[in-house]
């Protein structure tokens, strides 16, 4: 089961580890909450013709979404 992190929380996750985040809420919902510093922002009804942009950004050819 995934936990929820809170912005503080995923901050120091991100500058800690070798992760990736991607944000896959809308722009609107961006704008009105703000991103993740260095998130990759792909509204998820734009994945699945983007997930090439996706794994380019990553650095890997295999990408896990949930």
């Amino acid at each position: 089961m995934a936990s929820k992190l809170k912005g503080e929380e995923l901050e120091a996750t991100i500058a800690s580890a070798d992760v990736c985040v991607l944000d896959v809420r809308s722009a609107k919902e961006i704008a009105e909450s703000g991103t993740a510093p260095g998130a990759i922002n792909v509204p998820i009804d734009e994945l699945e013709e983007r997930i090439e942009e996706v794994r380019t950004a990553v650095g890997r050819r295999s990408v896990l979404t949930a």
